[in-house]
């Protein structure tokens, strides 16, 4: 991700929370003067409840969007340099969310099927040293990596369980997930 495609990020994140918040007061404002009218103008209640109601719609769409967006932009690190993504990706490298992370691979390999799943089973030595990684305290996992990894663990067509993803292409990303961990310096805050 170059520079100009970070700024567009970034203005497209602020314009969709915008939006967003538009929405949602314009459709308060809307049902507050539908709630107030309908003693005074009740013809008109109805049309301003149905309009409410959809900007109301188009300003949740608008936060979901953006919420979808920074999901996205969580996994480049060139667009940690937006503050916004830069806590996303934070939070999916904080401790709590690797405890998470280190009980989903547990659960994985105690399942009986993984024993009939040749993906997991052929990894499983990488996998158990990734749930180690994830208890260590002492490791420090970078933020894009933790993405990463909460991604293949989570349900979609590129996870740790499809059978769209090759075997080969699993050890990979292991692989550079647990590259991604680095001794955390002494005196450092624990994650």
């Amino acid at each position: 991700m170059d520079a100009r495609s970070v700024e567009r990020a970034e203005t497209e994140l602020r314009e969709l929370g915008l939006q967003g918040l538009e929405g949602l007061l314009v459709a308060a404002g809307a049902f507050a003067v539908a709630l107030l009218g309908i003693r005074l103008l009740p013809a008109v209640s109805v049309p301003l409840l149905a309009g409410g109601m959809g900007v109301a719609v188009l300003g949740m769409r608008a936060l979901v969007r953006r919420h979808l967006l920074l999901e996205d932009l969580a996994a480049d690190p060139d667009a940690h340099l937006i503050p916004q993504v830069r806590a996303v990706a934070a939070r999916a490298a904080s401790r709590e969310h690797r405890l998470r992370l280190a009980a989903v691979i547990h659960q994985t390999l105690n399942q009986p099927l993984c024993e009939t799943n040749s993906r997991i089973d052929a990894n499983r030595d990488l996998l158990v040293e990734l749930e180690a990684a994830l208890e260590d305290e002492a490791r420090a996992l970078d933020p894009a990596a933790a993405v990463a990894l909460d991604r293949l663990l989570t349900v979609g067509e590129d996870n740790l369980n499809s059978r769209a993803l090759p075997e080969d292409e699993l050890r990979s990303r292991l692989h550079r997930i647990l590259h991604a961990f680095a001794a955390s310096p002494p005196g450092a805050r624990r994650q």
